[in-house]
Order: C-alpha cells, then sequence, then structure tokens
C-alpha cells in the first residue's frame, strides 16, 4: 500500500487538541508522548503502512506568537514523503498542520520536470504539460493513445509535453518498464517516444503474457535496434535496472500529492484522471492566452 500524504489547501488545515505534558524546547529530540499523538493524527488522516517510519526533526523556534514548528517525514521502503508541518503550541496541548505556499512564483516554475525528454515544443513553449505516468496503467493508456496525439495535431510546437514515471505499487512490470526506457531517453528521444507510446498501445497484451518483464526488454532492444542504436549499451542498462530516476520522480511527485495515474500539470495547474479532449483544450486555450498577456514585452520589433 502506498504512502499517501495528503497536502492541505488551507493556510491552517484544522485544530487537533492534545494532551501532552508540558517540556522546553529541544534542539536534539522529541517527547515520546508528542511523536505518538502526532504518528496517530498522521494515520487517522492517510494510508500508511504497518512498517513506515516516522521521521521527526528538532522542535523549532516559529514566527508565530505562542507556537514551535515539528517537521515530520514518513519513510516506507527507504523513500520519504514531502516534509509535513506541524506547529505545536508552546503549551502542548494543540497541534495546527499548516501549509505555506509560494505565491511569488509562476505555478508552472514550480513542477519540475525531470530528466525525461519532452515533445511538441522546446522549452520556451507557453504552455507545459507534465504527465505523472504508469506504463501499466489503462488510463494513462488512454490518455496517451487518445488525447496526446489530438492535442499535439491542434497545438503544435504551442505545447510542450513531458512524462514523469510514477508506477503504482500493484503493477508488477510498470516500474520495470520505466526504467527500461530511461535507458533510451537520454540516448534518443524519439525512441524513447516510440517505445513509450508502443508500451501503453500494448500494455493489456503485456499483462497477459507469461514473462511480461522479458517480453517488455526484447520489445525495448527491438525498438534501439530498428533506430541503429548501440544494442549492447541499451542490453547492458537493460540487465543494471537503476531505478535512481524512477525514486526520484516518485518522491517528486509525492511532494506535489500525486496519487493517482495519469496526473497532469498544466503550466502548475492540477488535473487528476484522463481529461475530456474538450475541456482540456480549452484549460489550455485559457493558459495560453493568460501566457500571451503576461509574456514579456520585445523590443527587437519581433512579434
Amino acid at each position: 500500500m502506498k504512502v499517501k500524504i495528503i497536502l492541505t489547501y488551507l493556510l491552517f488545515y484544522g485544530l487537533i487538541r492534545l494532551s501532552v505534558a508540558q517540556s522546553s524546547v529541544s534542539t536534539s529530540n522529541v517527547s515520546d508522548a508528542l511523536k505518538l499523538r502526532v504518528e496517530a493524527i498522521l494515520r487517522m488522516k492517510s494510508q500508511i503502512p504497518a512498517a513506515a517510519q516516522f521521521v521527526f526533526a528538532p522542535l523549532q523556534a516559529s514566527t508565530l506568537s505562542g507556537f514551535n514548528e515539528l517537521d515530520v517525514q514518513v519513510e516506507v521502503s527507504g523513500v520519504k514523503s514531502e516534509v509535513i508541518r506541524f506547529l505545536i503550541s508552546e503549551q502542548r496541548h494543540q497541534v495546527i498542520e499548516y501549509a505555506a505556499y509560494d505565491v511569488a512564483s509562476a505555478p508552472k516554475l514550480l513542477i519540475g520536470e525531470g530528466s525525461n525528454p519532452g515533445r511538441g515544443g522546446t522549452a520556451q513553449a507557453p504552455v507545459h504539460i507534465v504527465v505523472f505516468d504508469d506504463l501499466e496503467c489503462p488510463f494513462c493508456a488512454k490518455f496517451d493513445n487518445e488525447i496526446v496525439p489530438e492535442l499535439l495535431k491542434h497545438y503544435g510546437n504551442s505545447i510542450r509535453i513531458v512524462y514523469r514515471d510514477f508506477p503504482l505499487e500493484g503493477h508488477p512490470w510498470a516500474r520495470h518498464a520505466a526504467n527500461d526506457l530511461n535507458c533510451l531517453a537520454s540516448v534518443d528521444p524519439e525512441t524513447y517516444w516510440r517505445a513509450l507510446d508502443y508500451l501503453h498501445r500494448n500494455s493489456t497484451i503485456i499483462s497477459h503474457v507469461q514473462s511480461p518483464l522479458m517480453t517488455i526488454d526484447n520489445e525495448i532492444v527491438r525498438i534501439a535496434e530498428q533506430s541503429h542504436l548501440k544494442i549492447d549499451d541499451v542490453r547492458r542498462c537493460l540487465v543494471g535496472q537503476d531505478d535512481r530516476i524512477v525514486n526520484e520522480s516518485i518522491v517528486g511527485g509525492q511532494r506535489l500529492a500525486v496519487e493517482s495515474t495519469p496526473t497532469l500539470f498544466i503550466n502548475g495547474l492540477k488535473i487528476a484522471g484522463v481529461p475530456d479532449l474538450k475541456d482540456l483544450s480549452l484549460m489550455i486555450d485559457r493558459i495560453m492566452a493568460y501566457e500571451e498577456r503576461h509574456s514579456p514585452v520585445k523590443t527587437d520589433g519581433t512579434p
């Protein structure tokens, strides 16, 4: 079961009363009683595995009078969640969970695109669509097979689409396939996209073959051969199954409260699931119009 830390969208999420013995602020530890009660709060709010570890930072002074700050992370199988910040009253009777948001930067600048290649426009395209994707997910396949081609056909280089890895637990070959694709991403972007589209088109078939992992590896090699890549290098990468890029992408998704796939960020605006093409187009048009109105004024005479 994956960790699902629910990020709040209010400045102050809620007030929860505790009965914890008063103690002075320490730079070295947090009392066991406070740890237990904060863990209880998080487990009530989220689906957290029994084996999860709760990592507490030292209590720190807060800019809010009468409170101290406590940062907590949930760690599962070596992967840590985003930081969850609490305000602890000096009397230790109240806890407030809160989040501070950066509104000085454009939303799209807050969404990391990772290292995978994009399709469509360049980094200067007015609209960026970052998709957290699972190669075994049927809804992701629908988005990739039906929605993406229409977007590229209609908007061309005005949009840039980047996929980030977010293999879900319960999908036995999704992580392996993501690692395989990453072997192609840095070598040849066109081959990467051809392989990604192939896996999405054939995800149902792959799920029913006797050896999905072997099938995926063989198909990646076949596609790489068609592109005249160095097959020995590709094979070594496939065998290595280096999942650092995938892990970084998962952590990035968790920090953005991604819980399902596909999850889209259109210039930083989040949409979970496969949107209706018409509704998505209207949203893109609105964002594009905003970007056009607020783009820097050129002084060289170019439009």
